[in-house]
Parts: structure tokens; C-alpha cells; sequence
């Protein structure tokens, strides 16, 4: 049964965090998100398991918010996630875990235990996965 949820409003060119809103969510689908400049802070919902994310073309970075407020030491961002599919981002160039300020703590936090599918399509400017991907596959 596929249902369809009001989603948060849009602030900044961004969804508002979604950890507060979609707690039994297991599927998401983004497809043809152009306004958005940075994704939304996802990796907090504790049973998403499915996340494909299509046509964020105006996305340049995909950095520490998109993994959720609270990554700490005590934290697991996307905890159950076990598949991530990210197509069409013609702009993006970056993707990390972590600012530069937190890599020397890096090591304590976990990124995706449970992921054992990584899809990565037409993201010309990307020049590399983040450190730790590895980890996580």
C-alpha cells in the first residue's frame, strides 16, 4: 500500500528535517527536486531502510546536515538504511560525513551499518565517495 504524506514546508531552498515528522517511514523518494540547493536532514529516521534520491540538480554538496542534527559519538546516522540510489545531481561535487573541524572524531561515529546497496548515477562533477563509504559496504 503506497500512501501519500504531507511533506514539511520548504525553507531556504531545503525540506526542513524530516526526523521529527516521518518516524516509521521505511521508503523515500525524492524525484525532481530542483529547488532544493541542499537536502534535507534525513539520517535520524530510525526505520528507513529505502532512500532514492532523483534530480537534485541544484545540489552541490552533500555534506554533515544531510545525515541528521545529532550525529554524536552516541549516534548511528541512516541506523537501518539498506539501500541508497542518488541519480541526477548534475552539480554536485562534494559528498562527506563530516566537517574538517570533526574528522579527528570521525572514527567514533557510524554511517550507514546496514547499507549493502550504493546506486550512483549521472553525477558528472563528482569526483569521489567519502571517507569511510568503504566501511559502510
Amino acid at each position: 500500500m503506497q500512501s501519500h504524506l504531507p511533506l514539511p514546508p520548504l525553507t531556504k531552498n531545503r525540506l526542513v528535517t524530516f526526523e521529527i515528522y516521518f518516524q516509521n517511514l521505511t521508503k523515500l523518494v525524492f524525484a525532481d527536486i530542483k529547488a532544493c540547493n541542499q537536502l534535507p536532514s534525513l539520517g535520524q529516521l530510525p526505520e528507513l531502510r529505502k532512500l532514492d534520491i532523483d534530480g537534485a540538480t541544484k545540489v552541490k554538496k552533500i555534506g554533515p546536515e544531510f545525515f541528521g542534527s545529532g550525529v554524536n559519538s552516541t549516534r548511528i546516522a541512516f541506523p537501518k538504511l539498506e539501500r541508497l540510489h542518488i541519480s541526477s545531481f548534475s552539480e554536485l561535487e562534494e559528498w562527506s560525513f563530516v566537517t574538517q573541524v570533526e574528522q579527528t572524531t570521525s572514527s567514533r561515529l557510524k554511517f550507514l551499518p546496514c547499507l549493502h546497496t550504493l546506486e550512483i548515477n549521472i553525477c558528472p562533477l563528482l569526483k569521489q565517495l567519502p571517507k569511510g563509504l568503504e566501511n559502510s559496504l
